[in-house]
């Protein structure tokens, strides 16, 4: 059995940050035996990553995303979850406590957009992302 592929979407921003290495640790809590595909550090360029995104799209299980501490995502997040909706991937995202919900949507932030304040996550209800990702229920301890 192949293990689901699950990305972790996040603005630039948050790369190298604490909120980072969080919300990271949080997927992989919640989804261990998922392999959490982290685009931080992966490439040098955004051409790289607009190069790349294709082959990692069609390679994916589902997609997580998370903003900054006040729900911000740039334009790389918004097209990520664009790509991810239009191909049919189940879709939720990390909480400012990097606790799983379900994506309900974007709103304007509250000081004028730009590439890297392009919108505001808005958190739904709390989610099972391994049930939205396909897998069976975790083993309770008994």
């Amino acid at each position: 059995m192949t293990h689901p592929r699950v990305y972790a979407a996040h603005p630039i921003v948050t790369y190298g940050s604490a909120r980072e290495r969080d919300c990271i640790a949080s997927l992989y809590s919640l989804l261990p035996e998922a392999d959490v595909y982290n685009p931080a550090g992966r490439y040098s360029t955004p051409a790289g990553w607009r190069r790349a995104w294709p082959r990692v799209l069609a390679s994916l299980s589902g997609l997580v995303v998370f903003g900054t501490r006040d729900g911000v995502v740039g334009m790389g997040c918004l097209r990520e979850i664009a790509d991810a909706h239009r191909v049919g991937l189940p879709i939720a995202m990390l909480d400012r406590r990097c606790h799983a919900r379900t994506y309900a949507g974007l709103v304007l932030p509250p000081r004028a957009a730009t590439a890297r304040r392009a919108a505001v996550l808005v958190p739904g209800e709390p989610v099972d992302l391994r049930e939205l990702i396909g897998l069976p229920p975790a083993r309770s301890a008994q």
